[in-house]
């Protein structure tokens, strides 16, 4: 007799890379080693990475590749071929010490859909493994036999890419003498998109250190002063909006802590309550 019996539908998750980031350029290194930075059919690439070719390991494995963006695609169906990213051979051939490849490695890190909308949902230090699981499972629908390794693999690409050091804004006022000929000289940034004007007071951002991992902005005050933002380069506007928020609470706790370290005779800044 027929077996009608009814099989339970497979619970598929969303797209998330098979492994951590460290695992993935280890992986690339392999196919580096055999194809350098030339492009290779798909059955060569799966070889080099030492899998074989009658499982599904292999294809896991290049898409896990391809999410991070080590991998780019050519071409189609039978003539399809993989190679080495531009941003992965600069992984992989700079110096470890070079701040601009760390700076790669962040990119790749946050490259998956998964791993990118947890980091924006927690920053700075991660909740616990089993707040984690509840949002994969319960908001984005994740399988639960995959959600241990994927919480795995994010921390361990967070750890690998230094994701945390990459989060923290710091804010900081410096009183510094302003050259009488610089006092109505307006600096723009070069990659300013967009005016820093704000009121009757010019205000302008300056980069400090433009080849930094976590570039820095001076902000001339009115008052003669000058505030230091330093910021991470994947700074949202929610993150922006938060700032905003909290210096508006803190405006007169700040201006007080700033008062009391000037001379009598210096200028007193606005606090609003004039």
């Amino acid at each position: 007799m027929p077996d009608n019996t009814a099989r339970a539908p497979r619970h598929r998750s969303p797209t998330y890379p098979a492994f951590s980031l460290k695992s993935a350029l280890g992986r690339a290194t392999l196919i580096y080693k055999a194809h350098r930075q030339f492009a290779a059919a798909v059955d060569d690439i799966k070889r080099s990475m030492e899998y074989a070719l009658n499982t599904s390991h292999g294809m896991r494995a290049i898409s896990a590749l391809i999410q991070y963006g080590l991998l780019e695609e050519e071409g189609v169906a039978a003539s399809r071929r993989l190679k080495l990213s531009e941003a992965c051979l600069k992984i992989l051939l700079r110096r470890e010490d070079d701040p601009a490849r760390l700076e790669v490695i962040r990119q790749a890190a946050l490259k998956p859909a998964v791993f990118r909308l947890m980091a924006d949902r927690w920053r700075g230090e991660l909740p616990t493994d089993a707040t984690i699981s509840s949002y994969l499972l319960f908001e984005r629908n994740f399988n639960p036999q995959v959600v241990p390794n994927l919480v795995r693999d994010y921390r361990l690409t967070r750890e690998f890419a230094r994701i945390a050091e990459s989060e923290s804004v710091t804010i900081r006022l410096e009183t510094v003498s302003q050259p009488e000929e610089d006092e109505t000289a307006v600096a723009t940034p070069a990659n300013a998109d967009y005016p820093l004007n704000g009121g009757s007071a010019e205000m302008s951002a300056v980069a400090l250190h433009e080849r930094s991992t976590k570039p820095s902005y001076r902000l001339p005050l009115p008052g003669g002063g000058e505030a230091l933002l330093s910021v991470p380069r994947n700074l949202t506007v929610t993150d922006i909006d938060f700032v905003t928020r909290y210096l508006d609470l803190m405006r007169e706790a700040l201006a007080s802590s700033h008062l009391s370290e000037q001379p009598e005779n210096s200028p007193r800044p606005a606090t609003g309550k004039d």
